[in-house]
């Protein structure tokens, strides 16, 4: 009886390791994932402004 409840036991924490170590990988690949596409709109905007100032320095300075 009593191998049998160790091996319960150790089962147990195999599955709660397992879990933690589950929410651990997706927690971080959502971090990840949040930072890119957070990173990746903060690019976007930096790069409209740019173009946006560009845009309006031709208007102003005389062409050709």
């Amino acid at each position: 009886m009593q191998t049998v409840l160790e091996f319960l036991v150790q089962f147990l924490l195999a599955l709660a390791g397992a879990i933690g170590v589950a929410i651990a990988w997706v927690g971080g690949m959502a971090l990840l994932c949040g930072a890119g596409i957070g990173g990746c709109g903060f690019w976007w905007t930096l790069r409209r402004r740019k173009r946006r100032a560009l845009e309006k320095l031709k208007e102003i300075t005389p062409g050709d």
